[in-house]
């Protein structure tokens, strides 16, 4: 359980809090005081080190910086990490993007804190529709990087109808929304983590009794998505039409979504994908080389 979002200043300075949970607004104004208290001991002894979590008695208060801001989220119970380092990233990327600004005008040392009041019905909405999507798609915080943007995944998980049981029309069709609406780091890094996601949910939806997965599961799956074939001698998955790069171009390889989606349907810690070929780049058609996890060279 999420009880409450607290930004300070490196200084130790309190600007902005809020409680998550009602019920709890007395016990979480006592909190915020020893919070603060705690806040401002650490700064003086850490200096500009990076904070991550600290334990107390009323749960676990998880932190992340940003120049001289200091973001706090305090979870109660057995509130998962993944869920919790989502919503602190998604409140800092939206507190920064709302008032860098101001931050950047204003002498800290006096700042007024009733100027971010505004921020909490923000803070609510953000906490909300994380909740949806964990109720809907538990898992998803397993994979997907704390930073991506939340209105990214609502665009691959919510518009579609169950984009699990739609595969593969439905999900290749979002990923081509996503694909042409985001930056190109941004994409390569969460498209890939979204893959293996996906690679692991829709094996198990396709192949309930199955215990392991080999490279004729795979394939199967990959030719209800196109023309495929694996090399054996090679390691290599080659898709002949890849409905992700059709039509497009790029400087690399770009279909970083089908890597994580063998890596994720092979579901084996010991195994990586790299994809080496890609038709957007110049290449006759995509594919993809399976690697020992150990071998980060190539």
């Amino acid at each position: 359980m999420i009880s409450g979002i607290y930004i300070f200043l490196t200084s130790g300075l309190p600007i902005f809090h809020t409680n998550l949970q009602p019920t709890e607004e007395s016990m979480n104004q006592i909190l915020f005081g020893g919070i603060s208290s705690a806040i401002s001991m650490l700064v003086k002894e850490l200096a500009h080190s990076d904070l991550q979590s600290i334990e107390v008695e009323g749960g676990t208060l998880k932190y992340s910086i940003f120049k001289e801001l200091i973001f706090v989220v305090h979870s109660r119970g057995k509130t998962g990490e993944d869920i919790v380092d989502f919503l602190l990233n998604q409140i800092k990327n939206e507190f920064i993007k709302g008032y860098e600004k101001i931050l950047n005008t204003m002498e800290l040392n006096v700042i007024d804190s009733s100027i971010f009041e505004s921020f909490e019905d923000k803070v609510k909405e953000t906490y909300r529709s994380i909740l949806k999507l964990y109720e809907s798609h538990e898992n998803i915080f397993n994979f997907i990087p704390s930073d991506t943007p939340l209105s990214m995944i609502q665009d691959l998980l919510i518009k579609g109808d169950n984009l699990i049981e739609g595969f593969p029309d439905d999900t290749i069709r979002l990923v081509r929304i996503l694909d042409d609406k985001y930056d190109v780091n941004t994409k390569k890094r969460i498209l890939f983590s979204l893959g293996v996601y996906f690679g692991i949910e829709i094996t198990k939806m396709k192949f309930p009794t199955k215990v392991s997965f080999g490279q004729d599961i795979v394939l199967k799956l990959l030719n209800e998505i196109s023309v495929a074939k694996f090399d054996k001698k090679k390691r290599v998955f080659t898709l002949m039409i890849c409905p992700i790069c059709r039509g497009k171009k790029s400087n690399k390889p770009m279909c970083d979504f089908f890597a994580g989606f063998i890596e994720g349907c092979f579901d084996n810690p010991n195994l990586r994908v790299k994809e080496v070929t890609c038709k957007a780049s110049g290449d006759k058609n995509c594919s993809y080389k399976l690697m020992d996890s150990r071998d980060r060279s190539n």
